[in-house]
């Protein structure tokens, strides 16, 4: 490769695999931000697809964490 644009193609061209590799090796909870990662445009590249995945996750825990808190008090104040 001698032009600069095949370079390029070819960089984007492994980078997408990197993230489709990534992306695949997911669990399967995780099966709608993989979905979401590879509807976004232009096609992140490995770091922002990991940052996406990260951030969601967290999101998720936070918010099951924040679930699971409002359960336990409700119970309490039930008396159960």
């Amino acid at each position: 490769m001698k032009c600069e644009v095949d370079i390029q193609k070819y960089n984007s061209i492994i980078q997408e695999d990197k993230v489709y590799t990534f992306l695949d090796g997911l669990d399967d909870c995780l099966d709608k931000i993989r979905a979401d990662v590879l509807q976004l445009h232009p096609f992140p590249t490995i770091e922002q697809a990991y940052a996406y995945v990260r951030r969601e996750d967290l999101r998720q825990m936070v918010k099951l964490s924040k679930a699971d808190t409002i359960s336990s008090m409700a119970m309490i104040l039930k008396g159960g």
